[in-house]
């Protein structure tokens, strides 16, 4: 019963993600200038909380574990910058300079891998160790 009620919770998670996405999406490619600034904000943060996050809740499972055991708080660095950070800013100097480089590439895709994977591995980084 526990595997169904997390596959709701997934599927609802999935569907409440495409729809953050999509209206982030829609103010992006509006045809007008929104007159406070907080639009703009929001279009650049949305996606990138939304799937950051949805990355952090496919490493649920560890987190949960580190969650119950007794112990301090450590972060594994190496770990985060080199597997979740530096792929995801790989991908988005690509993105900048997309317009110089005139490739075919689609980049859109990476994008949303490189900040899945940094959720993925944020969940991942952080650990309890005992005291």
């Amino acid at each position: 019963m526990t595997y169904l009620k997390r596959l709701f919770l997934w599927i609802f998670l999935l569907f409440i993600s495409a729809w953050l996405l999509e209206q982030s999406q829609g103010w992006k490619n509006t045809s007008f200038f929104p007159t406070t600034p907080f639009l703009h904000i929001l279009s650049i943060v949305t996606p990138i909380t939304v799937l950051i996050a949805f990355g952090i809740l496919l490493g649920n499972k560890h987190l949960m574990k580190e969650i119950k055991a007794e112990g301090r708080w450590r972060m594994n660095l190496p770990k985060l910058i080199i597997l979740g950070i530096f792929p995801f800013l790989i991908v988005s100097l690509l993105g900048l300079f997309y317009e110089q480089l005139h490739s075919s590439i689609d980049l859109y895709m990476l994008e949303i891998l490189a900040l899945i994977l940094c959720g993925y591995y944020i969940s991942h980084s952080i650990y309890k160790v005992k005291t």
